[in-house]
């Protein structure tokens, strides 16, 4: 009985050495978890493949892929025990066997704890009801959520402020505004926060012109009155000359030196020394005029 057996091209390329030889087809590259825990997960990949005498290759990054401490290949798996942040990246797997070659990808994300949590403000002291604050939140890791918080109330999104990502917008801010704000941001694997101080500062409103045209008038007025007053004084405070008695009809201003009227030589010349009504005089005079006048 003889008995033929027949293949398709599809099916056999070639033969050595007897060996039938098949073509690499349907490969697939597949990961257990496609979003491991940073230091806590491990990652197998498997890539399968149809074909004889198949010959695996592994590149991340289009770099090869060689086994140490952390990462074993054997067979049509490769794994990664414990993945770390870097491992996150596109993996290759290229199968040949001398014939012919195919490739397959996949991508892993490494799952990153939250780290580096840092919250800074634009303007610390702002001005209020003209200036708008924005409060940044960054942080490294995988799929953060962030949540805000004002003295330990949780801030919602209202008609002055926006929440978009990791920034908090206050458009303008308001002395209400003042205070400490804290960002919490966590994942799955754990959480972190940080804080910062805003102190809005009020903006004085400016003076009517009514006002400062009431104040100009009203120094106005009181130069004028007190330069009156002061004209006043001076005039009542004029020194004059004390009365004069009667014995001062032979005699000039108090002080003057006065010709003798009786002197032979008609020459002789006396100091003109005020009578004791004269004295009196004078006495009330000045002390008049220390009381009003200095």
């Amino acid at each position: 009985m003889k008995c033929c057996l027949q293949w398709s091209q599809s099916d056999l390329a070639t033969k050595y050495d007897g060996t039938i030889v098949k073509p690499v087809a349907n490969v697939n590259l597949r990961a257990n978890d496609s979003s491991p825990r940073e230091d806590i997960d491990a990652v197998v990949l498997t890539c399968s493949a149809r074909g004889t005498q198949l010959q695996r290759k592994w590149l991340f990054h289009n770099d090869r892929v060689r086994a140490n401490d952390r990462i074993t290949i054997a067979g049509d798996t490769l794994l990664i025990a414990p993945v770390q942040r870097t491992d996150t990246g596109w993996y290759t797997c290229i199968v040949s066997n001398g014939l012919n070659s195919e490739i397959a990808e996949t991508f892993v994300n490494v799952y990153q704890r939250v780290a580096g949590v840092t919250l800074r403000a634009n303007d610390a002291s702002p001005k209020e009801d003209i200036d708008a604050v924005v409060l940044t939140c960054s942080a490294r890791g995988t799929q953060l959520q962030r949540e805000w918080f004002f003295y330990n109330y949780h801030v919602l999104a209202n008609d002055r402020i926006t929440i978009a990502g990791d920034t908090l917008l206050i458009a303008p801010v308001q002395r209400t505004d003042t205070g400490l704000y804290k960002c919490i941001v966590s994942n799955r694997l754990n959480s972190e926060s940080a804080e910062t101080f805003v102190n809005v500062y009020p903006v004085a409103s400016p003076v009517p012109i009514s006002i400062i045209v009431g104040i100009l008038i009203t120094i106005a007025v009181c130069l004028c009155c007190g330069l009156f007053a002061l004209f006043i004084v001076k005039k009542t405070c004029r020194p004059n000359p004390p009365p004069r008695t009667n014995n001062d009809t032979d005699r000039t201003t108090a002080g003057d030196n006065t010709v003798a009227a009786n002197a032979e030589d008609g020459s002789a010349n006396y100091e003109n020394i005020p009578d004791s009504a004269q004295v009196g005089s004078y006495t009330q005079y000045n002390q008049f005029y220390s009381s009003h006048c200095t």
